[in-house]
């Protein structure tokens, strides 16, 4: 079977095609989000070094009304890779801009306010929605891979640096992880975010993507209203 590259409309068939119920919803809340799987689970094989579990509960979930008199669903979320600093992810709950959200809250009231509403692992999300996924691919953009010892210590130059690999762009196989890839290029392409608004909604790095000092961190990812209004473009 040969492999492509999908669209956006494709990701968001494709996870409605999950059966597992938990899994289905957990993978409409990672696109809303545009989130890692760890932000979501809140469980971990004691053998997962790599994960963090930092799934929200019923009550990180929170409505208000926009400057439209419309109503948000606001998700709180602990960013992954960025010490579970807290974000605010504002999406709107009218279908003509975006029909997972409704579904997605609905799903988050059938639990008590203090419950983990996905008490999954990120290998269970994965076992249950592979095949959704099986003859798709994602591009990998240029990046620089940090050598390491047998140890998994960097290997550091005579002058101090570390010694790196660049690996140029390539595909990888569709994975948990390709849903915030395609996610985020759907909100800079078709909704018009820029660095501080993928910042703010996503977690993304500022620093990084804008030179900006990380001290304004802080504050950026919880002013929702920043990039809300580029929501509001009807779609479906």
């Amino acid at each position: 079977m040969s492999q492509y590259e999908p669209d956006i409309m494709e990701v968001r068939r494709r996870i409605e095609t999950v059966e597992h119920e938990p899994s289905k919803f957990c993978l409409k809340y990672l696109y809303l989000v545009d989130g890692r799987i760890s932000e979501a689970v809140s469980k971990a094989y004691l053998t997962d070094k790599g994960t963090t579990p930092r799934g929200l509960k019923t009550r990180d979930l929170e409505f208000q009304e926009d400057d439209y008199g419309d109503e948000v669903a606001l998700f709180k979320v602990k960013t992954a890779k960025r010490g579970g600093i807290l974000r605010i992810c504002g999406v709107p709950m009218k279908r003509e801009y975006e029909p997972f959200t409704k579904g997605v809250a609905q799903y988050f009231q059938k639990f008590d306010k203090n419950d983990f509403v996905f008490p999954l692992t990120r290998q269970k999300v994965w076992r249950e929605s592979r095949d959704a996924w099986k003859d798709l691919i994602y591009p990998i953009e240029d990046y620089d891979k940090i050598e390491v010892d047998k140890e998994g210590n960097p290997l550091i130059r005579e002058n101090g640096s570390k010694v790196k690999t660049n690996i140029n762009r390539h595909y990888r196989d569709f994975n948990l992880h390709a849903i915030r890839h395609i996610r985020a290029t759907d909100l800079v392409v078709y909704y018009g975010f820029n660095g501080p608004n993928l910042s703010a909604f996503g977690g993304w790095t500022l620093s990084t993507a804008m030179r900006v000092s990380s001290s304004i961190n802080r504050y950026v990812q919880l002013d929702w209203r920043s990039y809300y209004h580029k929501l509001l473009k009807k779609r479906w």
